[in-house]
Formats: C-alpha cells, sequence, structure tokens
C-alpha cells in the first residue's frame, strides 16, 4: 500500500507533472473541463461538500468549472465518481475497510473514484465531529495537484496557475489518518485548512475540558447528600465554582459518574471525559485516605475511576471513557495492571507528569522529553485501546506571553513520539495565536498529523516558498535563526523578561531585523507575500521590543545614564504604539486585519495585550510600566528599583507588582496599597497595625540585579509617612550572595515612630567582588498605627558625597 502523502512533490514538478505526456486521465485541458463530478442520486452532506470544494479550487487553479451531476442522469466523457455511488460498488472499491476518516484515490478503468468513510452526522453535535472522508479525499487530491493550506485565510492558500489537470492512470491511493483526532480551542474546525492540515475529529467527544466531576455530581446534591463531596479538616466542603472535589471512595459518588458517563453515550457520543477537578486536593475521610499509603494522594482517584469504567463497561462495551492522566492521577497506581477496554487515558503532558517518571532534580528540557517518553510507554501498556494527549505548545500562558515557544523541529519530534505509542488523538492547550512567528510550526503540525513520517525541513521550505514567494530563501535563514535561539533558550526561567534576554540576545535581534528588511526588499511587487511579511513583522516587533526593552533596562540598572534611560524609552514606546496598532486595526486596516490575521488570532491579541502583553501573573512589568511623561515632567531619572513608585498593582490580592510582602498579602486581609495617599503618582505601599500587645512586622522587598563592585557605594532611599505608629518604620539593604563576614541586613539610621510628613529614609551600603543582588527593603513593625512608603530608588553615590 503505497501513501502519497508521504511524498512531498515540489510544486515545479507538480506543474509539470499535470502537464507531461506520460499516460494519464484528463480532468482538465486548456481551461476546458474534461470531466463530470458525478454523485450519487442521494449523496450525504460530506459528498455534496467534496464535489463543491473540488469545482472551487479546480476553477482557481486552471479557470474551468467541473459540472456536477447525479448518478442517475446520463452522461459523457471522463467521470469522477465521488463517494458511495453505484458505479464505485461495481468497481469494488469501497470504504468498507477503512478506518477513522481514510479515503481511497483511484483510476480504474478510464475513470477516478474518490472515496471515503463517511459516518452520518448526530443532531446535537457540533457540525465538524463525525468522519468525513469524502471531503479528505477531495482535499488530498487538490494537495496532489499542487494546492497547499498554508494558513487558515483565502489569502493563505497557495493556488498553483494551470493549464491542465490530470491524473495518472495508475493512481490507487488508499489512505488511513494516523491520528482520530486533533483538536485546538481557538480553530473555527471544519473549514479547509483545518481538515487539509489533520485538525478535525471522527468521533463525537464529549469532554467539558477535561475535568467532569462537578458536571456527573453537581453542586445540588449537597443539601440533600454533604457526604458526597470532599472531607478536609474533619468537615465536609460545601461544593462552590465549577471546580469542587468529591469524595471519590464514596460508592454513590461513583455510581452517580458511571451514570453521568451513560447519559452522554446515549445522547450519542462515542467517547466521554472521566476527570477529576484541577488543582486537586485530597478527600481526607477515612475511606478516601485508607486508599493511600502515607505520602500518597493517587489511589484515591486512580482505584475509583478504574470502578466507574469496569460499571460503564456493563452496559456500553463499544463506547470509550476517556480517563484524565492529569496531578494527581498522572501518578502510576500501584494496583491497577492494565485498565479494561473501554478506556482511551488522556495524558496531559505537564512537567509534573514528566516529574513523576524521571524525578525533579537536575530537571531540564531534556529530562522533559525523557519523563514524557516514559509516561507515554508507560500508559500505553496499560491503556489497550490507546492513549490520547493534551500538549502545552503554544499559548500566551506561556512565560513569554505571546511570543513563540515551538519550533518545527520541536514539534516533529512530539508528534513522531506521539505516533511511536500508540497516540490516537491530540488537543492542543493554545495555538493558532502567533502566525507571524510561528506558522511554519503550525503547518508542520497540521502536516504530520496527516502523515508522521514527514520531513519538518521540507515542510518548512514548501510554507516558505508558498508564502513569500521570491523572499522564501531569506524567510527560511529568519525562521531557522528564530527557532535556534528557541531550541537553546534556558528550560525554565524565573520570569517572561529573563526568558527574552536569554532568548534574544542584541546581536541576534539585529541579525532577525536585517533579514526580516532583506525579505521585505525581494518581495517588492508581490502584494501577498509582502502583507504575509507584514504579519511577520508585527510578531517581530512584539518579542524584539519586550526584548530590546529588557536588555536595555539591565544596562540602565548597570549605569543609570540618560543614553541607556533613553533606549528604554524608545523600546517601550515602540511597543505601546504596536499595542495600539493592534488594538485599532479593525477600525484602521480591517482589510488586512481579516486577510491576514488568521483563524481569530487578532481577537487573542487584543485581549492579551489589553491585559498587559499576555503574560499573565508575571505581567510585563519594569521597565513597560513606567510613566515617560511622568519622569520627563519631574525631570529625572528612574532608580534601578521595580515598580519603585508602587503604581503598578496586582488586581487580584491588591498587592504591588515585583514586589514580595512578608508575611504574604491576604484577599481577606489588610489592604497593602493605599490609592488615596501618595508621595507622587496615585498609590503607596501601605502597612495598619493593631490593636494589637504582641504587635506585627511587615516587610516589602525586591532583589535588585546589578554588577557591584568593591569600592563603589551605593543607596536606597524611600520616602516614608507614618500616622500614629507604636513602633518604627525604616529601610534595608541585604546584599547577594550572602557572606559570613557581611551583616545580615545594613538599615537605615533613621528610623520613623509616631507621626510624621512624608520623610526620605535611605541607607548607604558598599558593593564587593561577586556581589550580583541587592534585597531592598521596606520594614514596618508596631502594636497600632500606620505608615505608607512611596518612590523608592538605589542609586550609586557618588564620590563627594562619601567623605
Amino acid at each position: 500500500m503505497k501513501n502519497w502523502m508521504r511524498i512531498l512533490i515540489p510544486l515545479t514538478v507538480v506543474a509539470l507533472f499535470v502537464g507531461c505526456s506520460m499516460q494519464k486521465l484528463v480532468l482538465v485541458k486548456d481551461g476546458v473541463p474534461q470531466a463530470t463530478i458525478i454523485l450519487p442520486d442521494q449523496p450525504n452532506a460530506t459528498e455534496q461538500k467534496a464535489a463543491e470544494v473540488l469545482v472551487k479550487y479546480i476553477k482557481l487553479a486552471s479557470g474551468a468549472t467541473l459540472p456536477i451531476a447525479k448518478e442517475s442522469k446520463k452522461t459523457e466523457g471522463t467521470v469522477i465518481s465521488l463517494g458511495q455511488t453505484r458505479m464505485a460498488e461495481a468497481a469494488g472499491i469501497s470504504a468498507k475497510d477503512l478506518k477513522y476518516d481514510g479515503y481511497r484515490l483511484t483510476v480504474k478503468n478510464g475513470m477516478l473514484y474518490i472515496l471515503g468513510r463517511d459516518t452520518p452526522h448526530v443532531a446535537g453535535m457540533p457540525e465538524y465531529m463525525g468522519a468525513q472522508g469524502c471531503y479528505r479525499a477531495a482535499l488530498a487530491l487538490l494537495h496532489q495537484i499542487g494546492l497547499r493550506w498554508l494558513q487558515p485565510t483565502d489569502n493563505g492558500i497557495y493556488v498553483p496557475s494551470l493549464k491542465a489537470v490530470a491524473v495518472p492512470n495508475t493512481l490507487d491511493i488508499t489512505y488511513e489518518p494516523a491520528f482520530m483526532y486533533a483538536a485546538c480551542p481557538i480553530a473555527p474546525h471544519g473549514e479547509d485548512w483545518f481538515m487539509a492540515n489533520g485538525i478535525r475529529c471522527v468521533m463525537n467527544i464529549y469532554s467539558e475540558g477535561g475535568h467532569t466531576w462537578c458536571t456527573f455530581v453537581p453542586a445540588s446534591l449537597w443539601e440533600t447528600h454533604p457526604e458526597y463531596f470532599q472531607m478536609r479538616n474533619g468537615k465536609r466542603v460545601k461544593p462552590e465554582g465549577h471546580g469542587y472535589y468529591l469524595c471519590p471512595s464514596n460508592p454513590d459518588v461513583q455510581k452517580l459518574l458511571a451514570d453521568g458517563i451513560r447519559k452522554k453515550f446515549d445522547e450519542g457520543f462515542d467517547l466521554v471525559q472521566l476527570g477529576q477537578s484541577d488543582g486537586y486536593r485530597p478527600c481526607e475521610c477515612d475511606v478516601c485516605k485508607a486508599l493511600d499509603r502515607p505520602g500518597e494522594i493517587q489511589e484515591q482517584v486512580q482505584i475509583p475511576h478504574c470502578n466507574v469504567i469496569k460499571m460503564v463497561q456493563q452496559t456500553h462495551p463499544d463506547k470509550l471513557v476517556h480517563l484524565l492522566i492529569y496531578p494527581p492521577s498522572n501518578i502510576p497506581s500501584r494496583t491497577i495492571l492494565v485498565y479494561p477496554p473501554n478506556v482511551m487515558g488522556e495524558v496531559c503532558l505537564t512537567w509534573t507528569t514528566a516529574q513523576a517518571f524521571v524525578g525533579n532534580e537536575n530537571f531540564d528540557r531534556t529530562k522533559l522529553a525523557q519523563g514524557h517518553e516514559a509516561a507515554l510507554k508507560f500508559w500505553s501498556e496499560k491503556m489497550p485501546a490507546g492513549l490520547t494527549v493534551y500538549v502545552y505548545f503554544w499559548g500566551a500562558y506561556h512565560a513569554t506571553g505571546l511570543a513563540p515557544q515551538f519550533t518545527p523541529k520541536m514539534v516533529s519530534e512530539q508528534i513522531r513520539r506521539f505516533h511511536k505509542f500508540n497516540v490516537k488523538g491530540i488537543f492542543f492547550c493554545g495555538g493558532m495565536e502567533n502566525w507571524g512567528a510561528e506558522g511554519p510550526s503550525y503547518y508542520v503540525a497540521g502536516q504530520m498529523m496527516n502523515d508522521p513520517q514527514l520531513e519538518w525541513s521540507a515542510l518548512v521550505d514548501e510554507y516558505c516558498r508558498c508564502t513569500f514567494g521570491k523572499a522564501a530563501k531569506t524567510m527560511r535563514s529568519y525562521y531557522d535563526l528564530l527557532n535556534t535561539q528557541i531550541e537553546n533558550a534556558p528550560f525554565s526561567p524565573s520570569s517572561g523578561g529573563d526568558a527574552f534576554k536569554a532568548t534574544y540576545p542584541l546581536p541576534v535581534l539585529d541579525q532577525l531585523d536585517g533579514l526580516l528588511g532583506k525579505a521585505k526588499t525581494e518581495a517588492v511587487g508581490d502584494a501577498r507575500a509582502l502583507n504575509w511579511l507584514r504579519l511577520v513583522e508585527i510578531s517581530h516587533r512584539q518579542f524584539s521590543l519586550l526584548a530590546r526593552g529588557y536588555h536595555y533596562y539591565q544596562a540602565y540598572q548597570d549605569d543609570l545614564s540618560p543614553q541607556n534611560f533613553e533606549k528604554i524609552k524608545q523600546a517601550v514606546q515602540g511597543y505601546r504604539t504596536l499595542t495600539d496598532e493592534i488594538l485599532n486595526m479593525s477600525k484602521a486596516d480591517p482589510v488586512f486585519l481579516y486577510g491576514y490575521f488568521c483563524s481569530g488570532s487578532w481577537g487573542h491579541w487584543k485581549n492579551a495585550l489589553s491585559t498587559n502583553g499576555g503574560m499573565k501573573r508575571s505581567k510585563l512589568g519594569v521597565p513597560f510600566t513606567w510613566d515617560f511623561e511622568a519622569f520627563d515632567k519631574a525631570q529625572s531619572l528612574p532608580g534601578g528599583v521595580m515598580n519603585s513608585s508602587f503604581e503598578n498593582t496586582d488586581i487580584e490580592i491588591q498587592s504591588p507588582s515585583d514586589w514580595y510582602l512578608y508575611p504574604p498579602a491576604d484577599v481577606k486581609g489588610r489592604c497593602f496599597i493605599d490609592q488615596g495617599t501618595a508621595h507622587s503618582g496615585q498609590k503607596s505601599l501601605y502597612f495598619k497595625f493593631g490593636p494589637s500587645k504582641k504587635g506585627n512586622s511587615f516587610i516589602a522587598y525586591q532583589h535588585v540585579p546589578r554588577k557591584y563592585k568593591t569600592g563603589q557605594k551605593f543607596t536606597f532611599s524611600c520616602w516614608v509617612k507614618t500616622s500614629g505608629l507604636r513602633g518604627n518604620a525604616r529601610v534595608g539593604v541585604m546584599r547577594y550572595p550572602i557572606v559570613p563576614e557581611d551583616r545580615a541586613v545594613i538599615f537605615s539610621k533613621q528610623v520613623l515612630s509616631g507621626t510624621n510628613d512624608w520623610t526620605l529614609l535611605s541607607v548607604t551600603f558598599p558593593g564587593r567582588a561577586g556581589m550580583n543582588e541587592a534585597q531592598v527593603r521596606c520594614n514596618a513593625n508596631g502594636t497600632a498605627g500606620e505608615a505608607w512608603f512611596d518612590d523608592a530608588k538605589i542609586e550609586e553615590t557618588r564620590k563627594d558625597e562619601n567623605k
């Protein structure tokens, strides 16, 4: 059996192939149709759609409109039999033995047969669910004559200009997909790009994001059956929201889970999720605890889930339970040797899943891959029906937000690994957000889900050639350099800023700038290529301006000079200009927006940029939060302290971003930000005390990285205000790395007690060789009263001030 999808035919060869003099079945000649598409007299929806797709794209390529006719109507000329026609049955060509949405493309006795495995659509299910083999077969035929679906827009379809369209008389292809589904949360499944790139679902799947406990055991049962829910600290916990926990050992809970799954099967679903709620916390009832050994929590989930699966097997043996393998159920059970044949495991490829098999010591990218491979091998042996995976290749939830995350090479390695270990389905937790920087990765993923044996490098060449025209070679160099940086970046940087600096050194950014500029020059005259380059440039500006901002800020910390400050200002203002450009694009340039921002990705950018770059809790931070207008008005430069005026606030817990608090801020406790009192701006750090006999102590601190050399002196200062403070407020510094001969903390000589208006407190400390951080502190303690801190600053002390 030959699988043509394992052969990448260069487009120049395709053009020669369809017009050469070898024996062939001619469909179009000199722009005139030579064939008729024949459908069954009562075609199903997929067969009808496949015919329309063929007509649409062959007309775009050749100008010819192939006629469509029903089988009972007499036709002349070449015949294309599409679907379950009587003529296909008479010729012995059937879809009966195909799996998933497999198909056949066969020329026999002068006729072209296009046939795929289609399943009837179940009422109430999403339109994209179910096998649509005829549709995929039509797209595969178009792929063979040279069309490529590169990006999910009309401008992302490469259509060759063909005078003739033909297929070999020897054509005989039987294709069976490697995967039964691949899905992405922001993809409009069912459109041509997604189907051509393997993103589809041949089964009716019920998931709820993987977590179904709260669906099958609703919170409304609390009033009558509190014993169904988790016990903690000796009490049952009332369920709230849609992420609560159950008492999984309870037999009635297990029955409710089984009944919920059965109900979904009866509604027409083929694969139904069984999964605990996210962020699992164990039930502490005696029965649940007895299932686990000390230090374990997995058995209280694993054993009850296995019981549920066996219950469902008794009534629905031909259906599949989709078992979530995610903390704590990603840790192997000691007691379950093999799962029943009616279960398919969904392995969530997280860090913790890898660590369950390779440990946490010296954990890096290599260990992550080793751990995932070990997990897939283990669970594939436990699950006779196979596995699916939930992967985290892309998504703005990563440390670097919208910036590119995963390369074509990395995609290739993962998909081949999945195929090796009997993985049947893939869910991408994120993806399709960043076509400018990650387009080749998405295309490689799609094509390799069609055939895991394809070579990623050839696919990237194809992507560049069909997207950028004459600039293809330069853009291949651009993507190679970009992806090499991503692959060689540190595995787990401490923050988004650190990740940008490590991944994109300034010389590399300059090289990328140069390659992109060269590509734009090469593409002059090609409007389509220039627009795709414009999208690449938008992505490039996003990660490049962020990286430059963080690099320049690091240089500024070493030298608080106006020149370094101006570089920061240009990078930050450039990023803000880009943000405004994206947010206003629907009004300013809707033609470009809807023609080149693919698959709703503009909405994703818009939402992410509106929430501080999509970097979630890590935020963009300093210097991207600086108020340059305020600095200019005050004619002053900021200190090396991040969020020095406490204006940038974590909304969830009302604490200052970039500062650490001890004890930590409590959502229900004291407010650590005063939005009405400030030395400058609108906000300040705020501590309130007592009344208390014992008193309390609060510290806000952060680490300021810099080159601190022997012979230098530095001053940390902060404006402080107090009201009725029974205790004191002061500032301090601890030097890192700590050495035994240093004082642990150097505090300001001046402290404030009672009531004081804004007063500048400062502490001067010496640098030393090897010192790379200063932990600056705002300290307050007392039994009653209030203290405010604002406008913190660290700077090198001038020589005349050292006297």
